[in-house]
């Protein structure tokens, strides 16, 4: 009784079978909606609550949206379903490997500017090791010289000393022995006073200088002095001999000059400018703003596919309405198939003597097909050529796009396991300056030697680059994102290939749901055949036919009527 039409167990089935398929519909949608959306809320909750209970209500009680639901799997293979199937895979390909290869390449230009920043300290720092080296020099030398000089003011203060203790030695002598030559002998140790400063203003012999003075004195003495009296001015004679001791000391003080002198030019030249326009963070900032203004195009994209995919759904469940509408009212409409209705109308007329349709011609079998036939039509072959063109552009576009998304993440990957690798350069093979030799002149080239050694470098100013605090931290490809993407091509295949088979199941539900509805458009099928095949030579005959009853000449448009 349960395949009874019409009967009450028969009825309960067809209520419990479409609860059923509303409830797995529902379901459906629900996954379908949180894989848009992102997730669930409010509004998906209320999409699925209204949706999904008139689907089951109406599929339980209602022949009509059984109809329209067992309708909806056919249209999935029809144009519409297609486009919603490649609208659904642009969406994936874009919200899933071109958003992740958009947040890798954000991740790459953060670390290129932190690569930068790390580049110009280490630079700084670099500079400041190679100057160190020429700044110890520069402090041993200074050092030194200020050793030179105090060594140079104490030898100045012992000549000014022991010239001191000669001018008041002889001022002594003088003032106390010949209180009646004084004048000469003043003059003489007024000069031997100013001995030091007459040296070091004036140019000329220090030695001539010395006795000029000395020897103008005594012939004063002996101008002045009877002969009997000369031996008085021999004192002055006596010490011209400072004049030797001051000739001794000049060349001993020359060659002490000569020891110690050092003469040390260092010219270093090294200019590297560290001056930016803009700072690296400043750098990154606009990086990121260029980035993501240039993918604000495809973020707006992502939002519209994310509600055209929901819109090309409910434009699926359209089209399905509207085939049951334009089946229910035109008899043209999708009807080029030969059931086993018109199989029967056929055999009606061949019982009642009446011109047959079947077996098809060639030329209408081109046209005309029967529902479950795997042959093809004409329409149906360049439809489904042009379909698996589309599919195949749309296949590539993803490819495409994740085999752009899985590069960048093992090229930042590779970069990050480069990264952490400490590169600790050292120090260069150095090269040392010995000194040999004993005296203050060889420990004051052994210390400057010392400091222009590279050993001189602490281990802590050797040259490293490290690089923790700018590794890549990329994101990893949506693998499942990847294999729901081939599965949904996959299914694309599927559907395309099998699209005609699938859109010819629209008769077949839509005959099922409505028999008495069918035979009437297969009856007006064969008729359609029937004329087809005919053509202009039935008209003629029929024509004849109205010339015999009427014994007149039929026209053209007798002709026209009669077909």
């Amino acid at each position: 009784k349960t395949l009874q039409p019409n009967s009450f167990e028969n009825r309960v089935l067809k209520s419990f079978l479409g609860l059923s398929a509303g409830a797995l519909l529902t379901v459906l949608l629900n996954l379908a909606l949180q894989r848009i959306f992102h997730g669930g809320g409010a509004p998906t909750f209320l999409i699925v609550l209204v949706v999904g209970t008139g689907l089951m209500l109406g599929s339980a009680f209602s022949s009509t949206v059984r109809c329209l639901m067992l309708l909806l799997l056919p249209q999935l293979f029809s144009r519409e379903g297609r486009m919603a199937l490649l609208s659904y895979i642009y969406f994936l390909a874009l919200t899933g490997p071109s958003e992740n290869f958009t947040a890798n390449v954000e991740v790459l230009s953060r670390g290129l500017s932190c690569g930068q920043e790390k580049v110009a300290n280490e630079t700084r720092r670099m500079l400041d090791i190679a100057t160190s080296p020429l700044k110890a020099v520069y402090d041993k030398i200074k050092k030194l010289m200020k050793v030179i000089l105090d060594f140079g003011a104490l030898m100045k203060k012992a000549f000014l000393s022991i010239k001191s203790l000669f001018s008041e030695i002889c001022m002594y002598q003088f003032f106390t022995s010949y209180r009646n030559k004084i004048g000469a002998i003043r003059r003489a140790v007024q000069w031997l006073y100013n001995l030091v400063n007459v040296c070091n203003r004036r140019m000329g012999e220090p030695y001539e200088k010395c006795r000029k003075p000395l020897n103008d004195a005594h012939e004063d003495c002996l101008s002045m002095m009877p002969s009997i009296l000369s031996w008085l001015c021999s004192p002055v004679k006596l010490v011209e001999y400072v004049c030797y001791v001051a000739k001794a000391m000049k060349r001993f003080l020359e060659r002490a000059y000569t020891a110690f002198y050092v003469n040390i030019t260092v010219t270093h030249e090294y200019n590297y400018s560290l001056e930016f326009s803009r700072s690296p963070s400043e750098v990154r900032g606009e990086i990121v703003r260029e980035l993501r203004a240039r993918v604000a195009v495809f973020t707006g994209l992502f939002r519209l596919l994310s509600n055209g995919v929901f819109l090309a759904v409910l434009y699926v469940v359209y089209t399905a309405t509207q085939y049951h509408f334009r089946y229910l009212r035109e008899e043209d409409f999708d009807n080029y198939y030969v059931t086993w209705m018109v199989v029967a109308v056929d055999k009606s007329r061949a019982r009642k003597g009446l011109e047959t349709l079947l077996p098809l011609r060639s030329r209408e079998k081109r046209h005309s097909v029967e529902p479950f036939s795997p042959r093809l039509t004409d329409a149906e072959l360049t439809d489904l050529t042009a379909n698996l063109r589309s599919l195949v552009i749309s296949g590539a576009y993803s490819a495409v796009a994740m085999l752009l998304d899985y590069t960048m993440f093992r090229l930042l990957s590779f970069l990050r396991t480069l990264g952490k690798v400490n590169v600790n350069a050292g120090l260069p093979s150095q090269t040392r300056i010995h000194v040999e030799g004993t005296g203050p002149v060889a420990d004051m080239y052994r210390q400057v030697a010392g400091s222009l050694s590279p050993s001189g470098l602490s281990e802590s100013m050797t040259p490293a680059a490290d690089v923790q605090s700018c590794l890549l931290r990329p994101y990893a490809p949506d693998l499942d994102m990847y294999y729901w993407i081939g599965t949904v091509y996959l299914l694309g295949v599927l559907v395309i290939v099998s699209q005609t088979y699938g859109l010819r199941l629209r008769h077949v539900v839509a005959a099922a749901f409505y028999p008495d509805r069918e035979r009437v458009r297969a009856a007006w099928l064969h008729a359609h055949l029937l004329s087809l095949r005919t053509g202009w030579l039935t008209g003629f005959r029929r024509a004849l036919r109205l010339r015999g009853d009427d014994s007149r000449e039929p026209g053209i448009g007798d002709l026209l009527l009669a077909r």
